[in-house]
């Protein structure tokens, strides 16, 4: 491919791509392309592939999200055992520190980076 060919498909890529993100749908966009004088093929094919790319990257993103919401969990349920450990076993005191913040927002973020994983949707 010469470089303006090149630099022909990274604008429709980039077109598609914008044109999805703005929550048209696939039909609408492969039509879009279709009336710019793409060819009805090529314009599927386009869609297709931004369409996965979109997915891949929302499925990585949701895995991130996992990773981050299991650490968040483990790092307040850590926190918790280690104070209520202190307080009892060495008798410091009666109080110890729950990290609910932590815990649930380490929850959530489980949740919804999962979510993303499973359904490929982007729903941040």
């Amino acid at each position: 491919m010469s470089r303006d060919e090149d630099e022909i498909v990274n604008e429709l890529v980039n077109y598609t791509a914008l044109q999805m993100a703005e929550g048209k749908s696939r039909s609408a966009v492969r039509s879009s392309l279709v009336a710019h004088g793409v060819p009805e093929e090529a314009a599927a094919q386009l869609v297709a592939a931004v369409h996965g790319g979109q997915k891949r990257a929302a499925r990585l993103s949701g895995a991130k999200m996992l990773a981050a919401g299991v650490g968040l969990a483990a790092l307040g349920g850590g926190i918790t055992v280690v104070t209520y450990v202190v307080t009892y076993c060495v008798a410091v005191g009666k109080t110890y520190v729950v990290t609910w913040g932590l815990l649930v927002i380490g929850v959530i973020y489980a949740l919804v980076g999962l979510i993303k994983m499973a359904t490929g949707a982007n729903l941040t």
